[in-house]
């Protein structure tokens, strides 16, 4: 009986690790590793390549809900291909060319965030851009504020989880 009792527990607990998903509150969470980073997302969201070709030195992905709304796109890019020398003068940049009202902002030494309201959309957006030993990577969510209840919540999770691999 014990026995059996062991090798359930050992393929119950085996299953659990192997699907990489994680319960938070009543919302699973599952964790992607596409190319340069990693990120813990809700399990109904579902992540497509934008690009259909492996590229080394770079990779697009867009996030779209359970109906098949966008929510977020991300990118990853070798520092190679960045446009700034430092991620600075990126934020500053963005500051100043973003057509957003900016809500909240927050620089420090390898990663930024914006946030605000677009002013064309009025949609939602949180950008957050990391830079890591070798790569730079974009999150940014872009949602009609509709599905604030839907999205909000689930950020800080997210955020939590995203890093350069």
């Amino acid at each position: 009986m014990r026995k059996h009792f062991f090798y359930f527990t050992v393929v119950v607990t085996f299953i659990f690790f192997l699907s990489h998903s994680y319960a938070t509150a009543q919302t699973m969470f599952t964790q992607y590793f596409p190319c340069s980073f990693r990120i813990r997302l809700p399990s109904t969201w579902l992540v497509l390549p934008l690009d259909k070709e492996h590229h080394p030195d770079y990779c697009d992905y867009q996030v779209k809900s359970r109906d098949g709304a966008e929510i977020m796109r991300m990118h990853a890019l070798t520092k190679g291909r960045f446009q700034y020398e430092t991620l600075k003068e990126s934020y500053e940049a963005s500051l100043k060319e973003m057509p957003v009202d900016i809500t909240y902002k927050s620089f420090h030494e390898n990663w930024f965030v914006i946030s605000g309201i677009h002013k064309k959309t009025g949609h939602v957006i949180y950008w957050r851009s990391f830079m890591g030993e070798a790569f730079v990577i974009d999150l940014i969510l872009d949602y009609h504020p509709g599905r604030r209840k839907d999205i909000d919540d689930f950020i800080p999770e997210i955020m939590k989880s995203f890093y350069s691999n």
